[in-house]
């Protein structure tokens, strides 16, 4: 070991390991297999798939991606429940995605066969990347790729998947088709678009077959097709393109020979004129940007159009070979050009849309038909059984020519720079430059500067020494070109890495990032340099070309080999959904206009939600206001902190964290080393949402604003606390909140009467529905197995035993997860609606976006106007108050839109209220206001989707792997006026029967059973609240037959009485009696006092006290909120009874939960 070096145990053998590895790396270094699905050598550890934990030698559990290792620490891979924990994982991400693989993913036999449903699949795709959100696991890597290594922000991990950023589709969006995303995808959600059918097709028409390759392929291939890394496998790779069908098969090199020409030429031509022109004039010219990568101009197009000007106007050498094929080859060999398939295979997914530019297209054709990546080649020579590493070498074909070899540059960051500095230097000198490697133009600097000669003598105008030096580009740099500059370094770090392929395959040894830049680059060059043709020499193409084509930059060249640029900033939207042109008149805001930055920081979408909510309230205010919406993560604090008017909206997560977006910036916001200043001139409000149900209720909305103030931001109003658990959700806090916002503004309604707005989506009729009909977004269909009554048909309250089955779904679950369950509206609800709004339940419909906006998830398929109101639209649910705003300007009756502005006016308040108490769905507020009807296109907007209702599941799935069973009690109330209400759900499945289908699906839950057996605990539960601790009975019972030891655990159950709604199966009863568990319980209602729960666990404080205190043992709870309450005041009760001092015993309760050692679940 030395000072570098830090010595750990693994599995109980000692290694030496680099003192800044993580557990992970030093794990793989060994050899130790360790899974992961987000962790990735290039990205800051997530920590997002929670697959890589491994077992401590203290006995906790811990994720080795994003620990370091420390000297003499010890830690295990191999023990049981770090097994269970990975195991656990992984049916979970399993249950994420749907039963149905894509097409690329299938083997090409089956390939051919499926070119339809391709198309049919419910994919995005710009020509280069497709993204399939149902593969997505929510595992980080493609998004931290996208935002945090080349800094485009394109996408984001949404609970339905990866997708664009502001619902847009991925050819709105400003993607320039690096493929860093696809690279770091580990299911392929993510992937480049496949041309393979192309190949296919063009085959079986009998097409001659070119093929042209790019240099970094001839190592890439190799180690797709089990040749050892690193070798150059140039003669086995035209041998297995022969075998596939090609006619002939050349070298892109020789086209880049041709690139370096012209662009060195040009790059001669444009000093020339910068030499020429006067010194306020030269000053704008310059510098040159090389062309060859198509990322490289996707993003000066639609990022940068101010340096258009700048581009090297020469086509990139796969396109320059292709007007060779098409123009100069086909003639030579007497083929007309249309029967020619020319494809080409690049290391670059960007390649894929570079041949469908039109500015690309030759005499009325493409030049390139195809694009293949390295993988898909790979694809096709295993598919056909080629066994590569035995091909015997075969040479390019030459009816071209033959290359120099100096294109091998291209693949180092530079090279291109660096060839087409060497031919300009020997151009003008008339010499070769001499050194055999120029290095200056090498590396990842942005600016990069050398040795300044002065140009030959005779150069056309004569300058101050600093104005001829032709090869020193550094200089100056203004701020808008230092953003250019910055943007290229970006794209060239990151853009060169897809050609690694093999980074999905490492050795033992797990090398540091750096280790892959330049490798592929250092092979060709030393299997190069002992040949002729050096990368150092001038590139001279052959006299029957260069009679072909004329001199470089010559009337043919520029018409053949040159091509043209266009600013497409004003055809694609921003990573979060702003179109880059200006906006339609309507949202122009004048140069009076109050900037309000408005920044959202969510975990499940409710913030986003509510922030876009703002925005658009802010436009109705007398006081001009500018809203710019954007996520805490795509903005920098200190952009943040010099707004002038700031809005923080967040929930909280978990324990009182903050959401994962808004990591970074409560990092950066809670360093105490910020100035006290850093806000002054700031004026803030934040607004919380959350749920009362846990302890720490809007934690992170406190200490945002708490901190701001302390960092001299000047509060408008209090931070608003939006309640989940509250019967408004997150209304009434809303309301509140925005009431004072408004009133610190000194802001009011602008009072004009609200027009009807342009659709946001539009309502298409399609032939018909598939049957049966997609389920829902996330969804899958289970089947009901049971559906049995609990409790006695005389009590109020019902509770049902449900059952489903998990057969021919992909859906699995563990011990304490719940099941998600989207309802269904009843058919005389369904069949209201429909006379209500005069729609033909029958019709088939799909819904499409207009202008920026995409469908409804859901919606977006072929569905009758029926199931979008049966299974997607919660026409059942409460009216809410921005659906009562929205439907004034519908409501033709004066007295109706009266009455509706003032219900949702400050003055209506009190009536509002007393209207909502009476629970008026959506269907009985059309019924009464009568002459608000909006078309369906509206309807479709404005009625909230029906939300996932989420169940504790009452199995184990040790015991019930492939079935889910519930414990349900069915929700009913009366209003104060006496109307009979029921919840939406559990209306529905009180009624369901064996064999009906029910959308669904399985989300992990923190109550789950310890993963050491011998950790005691209490299971405290309310009525209904039972469910989860079934699961944990049947998980003890299983643990207890395969002969697990394990610690005592203790049931308290409270319910009303024990004939009318205890609910413990007689086997379970059994169970108990059996040792398996301990039972207390707590009836309320057979004794003249009431006992409680709580009143139990004061009774038996001794008994509590010794297994929480004494024994470390955990608290898990399902119930009520006032039941949480109670619970936790009475724990602490045993504490300070059995001597422990109040405020240590509190100390103690706060610790446990954030350990997650006393875990809740209150409804």
């Amino acid at each position: 070991m030395n000072a570098e070096t830090v010595s750990v145990t693994i599995n109980g053998t000692s290694y030496d390991v680099p003192k800044n590895y993580t557990m992970l790396e030093a794990a793989r270094a060994q050899g130790i297999f360790v899974p992961t699905l987000c962790y990735h050598p290039r990205i800051k550890p997530l920590g997002r798939c929670k697959a890589c934990v491994v077992d401590m030698e203290d006995g906790n559990l811990s994720m080795a991606c994003s620990s370091k290792v420390a000297d003499g620490m010890s830690f295990r891979t191999d023990t049981p429940r770090v097994k269970a924990k990975a195991a656990a994982v992984f049916r979970e991400l399993k249950a994420k995605t749907m039963p149905v693989v894509p097409p690329r993913r299938l083997d090409l036999s089956e390939f051919e066969n499926t070119f339809d449903a391709v198309t049919a699949c419910d994919v995005d795709t710009n020509g280069m990347i497709m993204v399939d959100p149902s593969m997505c696991v929510d595992c980080g890597r493609c998004e931290a790729a996208c935002s945090k290594i080349q800094e485009m922000s394109i996408l984001e991990t949404t609970a339905s998947g990866v997708r664009p950023h502001g619902g847009l589709r991925l050819d709105e969006t400003r993607c320039i088709g690096c493929g860093q995303c696809s690279s770091f995808c580990p299911t392929g959600a993510i992937s480049e678009v496949s041309h393979i059918e192309r190949l296919y097709t063009a085959i079986a028409e009998g097409k001659t077959i070119v093929a042209q390759t790019a240099p970094a392929v001839r190592v890439a291939i190799g180690e797709e097709c089990g040749v050892a890394a690193g070798e150059v496998s140039t003669g086995k790779m035209v041998a297995a393109l022969k075998a596939l069908g090609c006619n002939y098969v050349v070298d892109t090199d020789f086209t880049a020979d041709l690139t370096i020409m012209e662009e060195g030429t040009e790059l001669i031509g444009r000093m020339q004129k910068k030499w020429a022109a006067a010194p306020e004039q030269a000053e704008k010219m310059g510098p040159m940007f090389t062309s060859c990568c198509p990322a490289w101009i996707n993003n000066i197009e639609t990022r940068f159009p101010d340096y258009l000007d700048n581009l090297s106007t020469a086509r990139s050498p796969m396109m320059m070979m292709g007007s060779v094929v098409k123009t100069y080859f086909a003639k030579k060999m007497g083929i007309k050009p249309e029967d020619i398939f020319h494809f080409a295979v690049m290391p670059c997914t960007a390649k894929k849309g570079e041949i469908d530019r039109m500015q690309m297209v030759t005499g009325g054709m493409k030049v390139v038909d195809a694009v293949l990546t390295t993988r898909e080649l790979g694809k096709l020579i295993r598919k056909h059984h080629i066994d590569f590493p035995a091909l015997p070498n075969q040479e390019f074909d030459s009816p071209i020519g033959s290359s120099t070899g100096a294109a091998v540059l291209f693949g180092t960051t530079g090279g291109v720079m660096e060839a087409a500095l060497r031919t300009a230097y020997e151009i003008l000198a008339g010499k070769p430059l001499g050194t055999l490697s120029y290095t200056p133009a090498r590396g990842l600097d942005g600016i990069k500067g050398g040795l300044g000669r002065d140009p030959p003598q005779g150069r056309p105008h004569q300058d101050p020494p600093h104005r001829h030096r032709v090869w020193h580009l550094q200089r100056q740099r203004h701020d808008a070109r230092d953003r250019c500059w910055q943007a290229q370094l970006r794209l060239r770090r990151g853009h060169g890495l897809p050609r690694r392929l093999h980074l999905w395959r490492r050795p033992a040894q797990v090398p540091r990032p750096q280790d892959h830049r330049e490798a592929p680059v250092g092979h060709l060059l030393r299997t190069r340099r002992p040949s002729s043709a050096s990368p150092t020499r001038t590139p001279r193409s052959s006299r029957s070309t260069r009679e072909f084509f004329g001199e470089p930059n010559s009337h043919k060249a520029h018409e053949l080999l040159h091509t043209t640029y266009a600013d497409r900033s004003t055809l694609v939207r921003g990573p979060d959904g702003e179109v880059v042109e200006a906006p339609d008149a309507g949202d122009v805001c004048s140069a009076d206009a109050v900037p309000m930055l408005i920044v959202f920081a969510t975990q499940t979408g409710t913030s986003k939600e509510v922030a876009y909510r703002l925005a658009n309230e802010a436009k109705t205010k007398d006081i001009e206001f500018a809203p710019r919406v954007v996520a805490v993560d795509k903005i920098t604090p200190n952009e943040i902190a010099k707004s002038e008017l700031v809005v923080y909206i967040t929930s909280t997560f978990g324990n009182g964290e903050h959401p994962d977006s808004a990591a970074a910036f409560w990092e950066w916001l809670s360093d105490s080393s910020l100035a006290d200043d850093t806000f002054t001139g700031t004026q803030f409000a934040v607004m919380g949402l959350g749920s009362k149900a846990y302890p720490l209720f809007c934690k992170a909305a406190e200490e945002v604003h708490d901190r701001m103030a302390e960092l001299g931001g000047v509060a408008l109003c209090p931070f608003g606390k939006g309640d989940e658990s509250h019967p408004e959700k997150y209304e009434d806090g809303y309301g509140n909140w925005t009431e004072a916002l408004w009133e610190g503004l000194g802001a009011q309604d602008a009072g004009a009467v609200p027009t009807i707005p342009e659709p946001k989506y539009a309502v298409l009729v399609t032939a018909s529905m598939q049957n049966p009909p997609p389920p829902p977004p996330d969804c899958q269909w289970t089947t009901v197995n049971a559906n049995k009554l609990l409790t006695d048909p005389k009590m109020d309250r019902a509770s049902h035993h449900f059952e489903f089955s998990l057969d021919n779904t992909s859906l699995s679950y563990s011990t304490g997860y719940h099941m998600a369950i989207v309802p269904r509206n009843l058919d005389n609800t369904v069949d209201n609606w429909l006379h209500i709004n005069k729609l033909n339940g029958d019709m088939c419909v799909t819904v499409r976006g207009t202008g920026n906006n995409m469908a409804p998830a859901g919606l977006d398929r072929s569905l009758t106007i029926r199931e979008i109101f049966t299974q997607h639209l919660d026409i059942a649910g409460r009216v809410t108050k921005p659906f009562m705003r929205a439907m004034i300007p519908f409501a033709q009756d004066l007295k109706q839109r009266e009455r509706l502005q003032y219900l949702v006016s400050k003055d209506g308040k009190e009536d509002y209220m007393e209207y909502m108490n009476e629970y008026v769905t959506y269907g009985e507020f059309l019924e009464e206001f009568t002459s608000a009807r909006p078309a369906l296109e509206y309807l479709v907007d404005l009625i909230p989707a029906i939300k996932p209702r989420l169940y504790s599941i009452a199995s184990s799935d040790k015991m019930v792997p492939h079935a889910i069973q519930l414990t349900v009690g069915i929700v009913d109330w009366v209003t104060p006026k006496g109307k009979k209400c029921g919840g939406l759900t559990t209306t529905w499945l009180k009624d369901i029967n064996v064999g009906d289908r029910c959308a669904a699906y399985v989300k992990s839950s923190p109550l789950v059973p310890p993963e050491n057996p011998d950790t005691p605990y209490m299971m405290v539960a309310l009525g209904t609240g039972i469910a989860p601790f079934q699961g944990f009975i049947q998980y003890r019972k299983v643990l207890h037959d395969e002969g697990i030891p394990q610690n005592k655990a203790t049931l308290y159950y409270g319910c009303r009485r024990r004939d009318e709604d205890y609910l413990l199966t007689p086997t379970e009863l059994q169970w108990r009696d059996d040792g398996i568990y301990e039972e207390i319980t707590a009836f309320s209602r057979e004794s003249a006092k009431k006992v409680y729960v709580h009143h139990r666990i004061q009774q038996y404080a001794k008994e509590v006290f010794e297994m929480l205190y004494k024994n470390g043992g955990n608290v898990y709870y399902c119930g009520t909120i006032v039941g949480a309450k109670s619970l936790k005041e009475s724990i602490i009760g045993t504490f300070v009874e059995n001597g422990v001092d109040r405020e240590e015993a509190e100390a103690l309760f706060e610790q446990r939960e954030k350990e997650q050692r006393y875990v809740l679940e209150a409804y």
